[in-house]
C-alpha cells in the first residue's frame, strides 16, 4: 500500500485535531505552542495520506542530539501522542500507516492513547495504564461506583457547602501553585516538577480549553485541578490539595464537582491520566470505578544509538 508522506501545516493538523473524534487537547497545536514556549524545545507534524486522500497526521516535538546524527521526537511530558485522523480506515491501512511512520523514524518515545484505533499491543512498548471515568449518566449515578471512602469523603466536604470556582485571576493560580508546593512535602520523587512559569503561561494563554477549577468553602480554598478540554474528553492533568486541608481528603468532591460542570457541557469522559507506576496513586483512581485501559509507550531508539550509550556506560563515560 502505498502512503505518501510530507509535512503538515498547523492549520491542516488544528482542523484533523478538531475533526478527530477521539484526539485530546494534547494532540492539538495549542499544547504544542505552549510546551515550546516554555521549554523551547521545537514541534512540527507530519502528514501520512493514501492515494485517495484520506490521511493521518503526526504531531512531535523534536530535539537534534549527538551533534545533529539523531532527530528525538516525542510528546512533551509523557502526555498522549501519535496518529491522528478524522478519517476511517481498514484494519489493514490501519497496520500500513503505522509501518509508514515506524519506518520513517527510528528514534520515538511516545505515549499512545487508549480509545485511538492507531494505539498497539506490543513487546517493544513499555506498559502503562490510564484511568478514565465515562461521565454520560448522572453523577449520581455516577457516585454509586465509587468506592466507599471516596463516597464518605465526598459527603464529609459536602458538609461544608464548597462551591466550584473557575479561577480567573493571576492571583488565585499563584494561591494554587502553593498548594502544588506544599504536596512536595508528601513526595520523595515527584514524577515531574513545574515552576511558576508554566502556571503562568497556562493562566495567559486564556483559553476555554485550559481551565483551573478551584473548591472553595467558607474555610478558604481546599483543593484544586487543572484540566484541559477537547471534543468529548477532559484531561485532569494537575490536581493539589492545601496541606491544613489535606485531612478532609476533598478530592472526590472536586472530581463529583467538576464531573457535574463538565457534563452539563457535553463532555462524556473525565481522564484521570496514568498513575506514574505508583501503586497508592493507581490505588486512589481505581476508588472511582474509572474504565482502566492501557496507555502505553512506545519507544524507538536506533541499533547503533543503544550500542553507542551501552559502551559509554560500559566505559563509565
Amino acid at each position: 500500500m502505498k502512503i505518501h508522506t510530507r509535512p503538515a501545516s498547523i492549520d491542516e493538523w488544528q482542523d484533523v485535531a478538531f475533526r478527530c473524534a477521539w484526539a485530546t487537547w494534547f494532540h492539538t497545536p495549542e499544547w504544542y505552542r505552549l510546551w515550546n514556549e516554555y521549554s523551547g524545545s521545537p514541534f512540527a507534524a507530519d502528514a501520512f495520506e493514501l492515494p485517495d486522500g484520506r490521511k493521518a497526521i503526526f504531531p512531535y516535538h523534536f530535539s537534534n542530539q549527538l551533534r545533529g546524527l539523531t532527530k528525538f521526537r516525542f510528546t512533551p511530558a509523557g502526555t498522549y501522542g501519535g496518529l491522528i485522523s478524522a478519517d476511517e480506515f481498514s484494519e489493514a491501512e490501519i497496520t500500513a500507516l503505522r509501518q509508514a511512520y515506524e519506518r520513517k523514524y527510528d528514534h520515538l518515545r511516545i505515549r499512545e492513547f487508549p480509545l485511538s484505533p492507531f494505539a498497539r499491543n506490543r513487546t517493544d512498548i513499555k506498559t502503562e495504564l490510564t484511568y478514565l471515568i465515562p461521565i454520560h449518566e448522572p453523577v449520581e449515578n455516577i457516585i454509586k461506583g465509587w468506592r466507599r471512602n471516596h463516597q464518605r469523603n465526598l459527603r464529609q466536604v459536602q458538609r461544608l457547602n464548597p462551591v466550584l470556582h473557575e479561577a480567573r485571576t493571576e492571583e488565585e493560580w499563584k494561591l494554587y501553585f502553593q498548594a502544588y508546593q506544599e504536596t512536595f512535602v508528601h513526595w520523595t520523587l515527584p514524577e515531574s516538577e513545574y515552576d511558576w512559569r508554566f502556571f503562568e503561561l497556562l493562566h495567559k494563554q486564556d483559553s476555554p480549553n485550559i481551565k483551573l477549577w478551584l473548591l472553595k468553602a467558607d474555610h478558604g480554598i481546599l483543593t484544586g485541578c487543572i484540566c484541559f478540554y477537547h471534543n468529548n474528553t477532559l484531561e485532569a492533568w494537575h490536581q493539589a490539595t492545601f496541606d491544613k486541608f489535606r485531612d478532609l481528603r476533598p478530592n472526590a468532591c472536586l472530581y463529583a464537582a467538576i464531573i457535574h460542570k463538565s457534563r452539563e457541557s457535553g463532555y462524556c469522559w473525565f481522564d484521570l491520566g496514568p498513575s506514574g507506576f505508583k501503586e497508592n496513586v493507581a490505588h486512589f483512581k481505581r476508588g472511582f470505578s474509572p474504565r482502566i485501559l492501557p496507555s502505553n509507550l512506545y519507544i524507538r531508539t536506533p541499533k547503533w544509538l543503544e550500542t553507542y550509550q551501552h559502551v559509554r556506560k560500559s566505559l563509565d563515560l
